[in-house]
Order: structure tokens, then sequence, then C-alpha cells
């Protein structure tokens, strides 16, 4: 459960804004979120850089610099013994976590060596020493996006504890897995296949044409990333192997029509 201390954010009072958390999980709508142009804004000058989300003109901001969205947080001691962790779904582009200064997570990279991220899950933990329950959290995310920032307005961004966390993740990687493996099978299959009856290239086309698909669902799990891969090479190799699967599909498709063709005559 949610409430603001407060009003809510506007230009006149966008100091007075504290969100409290006494219940998880709980969404962090943009009405919580300032966005801004830097990290390094004090209370002084913040009326005059920041402003609201929800009333920011996104299309505005120039894409080749990186944002920030900042969000006060008072935690209620009934959460105090929970471990906490921050799921933001529909990011596009790099983006880094910190927590009350200190930054404790990353997806992707920011220029200058940008690295794209782009529709990953972030499943980011908030370390329990760096939590506060005696005063307000500052959490800041830094997003970079060479293009535009108008997705910020559909961000979904939710407190929840971290078994939640794991479970997502593991939800998450179990289905591209699957979806892969049992394009492994028709592999198999339609390999065997092949082998007993020669020259049918239809089949051989239509098993490339799952063993390429199957590695680029693969290439969406976050365990590559987990282990270091870097996000733009992982976009080159999904890209890859999604147009060598259309190739294949293409051919399998061309013999099968041509096939059906010579059988109506």
């Amino acid at each position: 459960m949610l409430a603001s201390a407060g009003q809510a954010d506007t230009g006149s009072n966008i100091n007075s804004s504290l969100l409290r958390v006494n219940q998880l999980p709980s969404q962090l709508e943009p009405v919580h979120w300032l966005i801004c142009p830097t990290r390094n804004v004090f209370s002084r000058n913040i009326n005059q850089l920041c402003q609201p989300l929800e009333q920011a003109d996104l299309s505005q901001i120039v894409s080749q610099t990186s944002i920030v969205l900042r969000l006060k947080l008072s935690l209620d001691h009934s959460v105090k013994p929970v471990d906490i962790g921050l799921l933001i779904e529909d990011m596009q582009g790099a983006d880094e976590l910190y927590l009350n200064g200190e930054r404790v997570a990353h997806t992707g990279s920011l220029p200058p060596t940008f690295s794209s991220a782009s529709y990953y899950p972030r499943l980011y933990s908030l370390p329990h020493r760096l939590l506060t329950f005696s005063q307000p959290n500052l959490i800041e995310i830094e997003v970079y996006h060479p293009d535009s920032y108008a997705f910020l307005s559909d961000l979904k961004i939710e407190l929840t504890t971290q078994k939640a966390l794991a479970q997502q993740k593991l939800i998450d990687e179990l289905k591209y897995f699957v979806i892969a493996a049992m394009m492994l099978i028709i592999v198999v299959l339609k390999m065997h296949y092949y082998l007993r009856i020669p020259g049918s290239y239809e089949t051989l086309a239509l098993s490339m044409f799952c063993l390429f698909s199957s590695i680029a669902v693969v290439l969406n799990s976050q365990l590559f990333l987990s282990m270091g891969f870097d996000a733009n090479s992982l976009l080159r190799f999904k890209t890859s192997f999604f147009v060598f699967s259309q190739l294949c599909l293409s051919y399998f498709l061309f013999i099968a029509l041509n096939l059906k063709a010579q059988l109506k005559l």
C-alpha cells in the first residue's frame, strides 16, 4: 500500500512529496517520480532542474544525453525484515540504479561505451545495508536511450520482495528454455526423417529453421547478461539467427508450395 506524504509532486511543491511504503508489492506510479537532467541535484535547485515525470514533455528531451528518474521513499518498519527488490518492465536502452547515492545495479552500459539492453526486464535487489527506516531513501535510475524517452511514460516499476523477483526470473528463464526445447525436439525428428530419406531438402530446411529459432529464443534469456556478455553482441547474434531462420523458412515454403503445385498438375 502506498501513501504520499504532503501533496503530490508539482512544480510549486516539488520538495514536499514523500512516498511511504508499508506493504509489498507496491506499484511506483509515474506520478511519484521526478525526472532530472543529472544525479547531482540538491534541494536548493531541484525546483529549477527537475519536474514530475507525468507532466514532462518527453518528446522534447535531448536523446543524446542521459536523464535521471528520482524518487524519495519512506519505508515502514513493517517491511524491515523483508529483502526488498525493484522490478522494472518495458525499459529501453541502458540504465543504472542508485540507492542513497551508491550504484547498486545496471543493465547495459551508459555512454561513452553505450550498450543497449532494451526490453530486458530489470530485476534489481536493493541491498539491505543501504536502506534506512528512520529517514527517506533516495532511489535514482539513470537512463540513456539514443532515440527517444517517450517510453518512460509507460514504464512499470514495482517495489517487491527479492523472493518474488527470484520467482519471476525463474518463470522467465523457464519460458525461453521450454520453447527452445520444444523446437529442438522438432529438429531431432526432422533430422531423423531427412537421414532416412535423403534429398528431402524441405525437411532439412524446416529443421534448420527450428534450430536457428531456438537459439534466437534462448538468447533472450537474462542468463547471458548476468554472465557478462555484451548486450550489443547478443543483439547482433539474435538478429543473425533470426535472419537465418527466416531464410530457412522461406526455402521450406518455396519447396513445399512448388511440390504442391506439381501435384496439382
